[in-house]
């Protein structure tokens, strides 16, 4: 009976043990899951993040390439009507030219004609019918003038044949460099065309990773809210900055003003700004000149290191630089970033951060 009943409470302590172990098992498991899958997700996030930010930073240095594009057909077609200028010059100047040479033509036939218009006796006729010394030598002169004044005609006639020649060649090689131009622009907008199309499917690509993952990623959005926050609290900071006077607050206070406005390829005024032209126009307000693209404002002012940024600081980014923005605070910089964006204040937390530039 003992032996049975320890029998008993052994098989009892078994059960329990193993019924214990069978309901705490799936219970780790499902925890060291559901942490895996947090893991996941964070580096699925943080991946996320990155291939944005290279995305990102993919559109602006093909914006700055089509910017640069842009310029070279800009020159090109200035170069292109400055040659048909040329070419309607030249062609005036063939039909001067030829006027004139048909109107000398047409006198020295009529001359010809009552030259001899008495016979064939021509010069020598003249000489034999003079009535004395003194009239034979009067019209001896005369002779020899008008020969004279034939072979001079008859010279200038041959140069002004010349000189059409000369200008027929002229306008013959600047028809060809125009065709050449021509042929160039055609390839230059060929390229910017493809390139557009590369940028939209890049922007594509882009709008469409987000609009997956926004469901997915929570910690995103918060990032968003928070950038709102701290958009709104900057506003506020500035919002009754005087821009009457230069400072880098007063540049910032300035700059608020431009947001929303759409960015636009080669853009220099509130119609529309691409990053630099945004730049160049707010300190020109202050009387202060950059110049035109990214790379050659990076090299304007005085360098300033990371932790020393202060309000209205130029940031740059890009390695060669493509992208500048203004600091304006709080960890953010204001900019126009790129095709189908418009101006706005992000965080600084950018991967490609290059350098600053303060200008004095």
């Amino acid at each position: 009976m003992n032996k049975n009943r320890f029998t008993f409470i052994i098989l009892i302590i078994l059960l329990l043990t193993t019924s214990t172990t069978a309901i705490a098992t799936p219970l780790t498991e499902r925890l060291q899951t559901q942490q895996r899958q947090l893991q996941q997700s964070r580096n699925t996030y943080n991946e996320i993040l990155r291939q944005i930010d290279q995305m990102e930073s993919n559109i602006e240095i093909l914006d700055d390439q089509i910017g640069d594009i842009l310029n070279q057909i800009k020159d090109l077609n200035t170069k292109i009507n400055n040659t048909k200028r040329n070419i309607e010059i030249v062609e005036k100047n063939i039909s001067d030219a030829q006027k004139d040479i048909e109107k000398e033509q047409e006198i020295f036939k009529k001359r010809m004609r009552t030259l001899y218009m008495n016979g064939n006796f021509g010069y020598l006729y003249i000489l034999l019918n003079s009535k004395s010394l003194s009239d034979f030598l009067a019209r001896f002169d005369m002779i020899k003038k008008i020969i004279v004044y034939d072979n001079n005609l008859i010279t200038d006639l041959i140069n002004k044949k010349k000189k059409i020649t000369i200008e027929k060649e002229k306008l013959v090689n600047e028809k060809n460099k125009l065709s050449s131009l021509k042929s160039e622009n055609q390839k230059k907008l060929e390229a910017l065309n493809n390139k557009k199309s590369e940028q939209q499917r890049l922007i594509t690509q882009l709008e469409q990773k987000k609009r997956y993952y926004a469901s997915r990623i929570a910690q995103y959005q918060k990032d968003i809210e928070l950038t709102k926050k701290q958009i709104a609290a900057l506003q506020k900071k500035y919002a009754g900055t005087s821009t009457a006077n230069y400072s880098g607050e007063a540049v910032v206070a300035y700059a608020m003003k431009f947001l929303g406005v759409r960015y636009v390829w080669g853009g220099e005024t509130p119609s529309g700004f691409d990053c630099s032209g945004f730049t160049k126009y707010v300190f020109a307000h202050f009387g202060k000149t950059l110049y035109r693209v990214s790379r050659d404002q990076a090299t304007q002012g005085i360098p300033v290191s990371r932790d020393q940024l202060k309000p209205g600081d130029l940031v740059f980014f890009g390695n060669p630089i493509h992208h500048v923005g203004i600091y304006v605070g709080d960890n953010c910089f204001i900019h126009a970033p790129r095709t189908g964006d418009v101006v706005k204040i992000s965080p600084l937390t950018r991967s490609d951060y290059n350098r600053a530039r303060r200008i004095p």
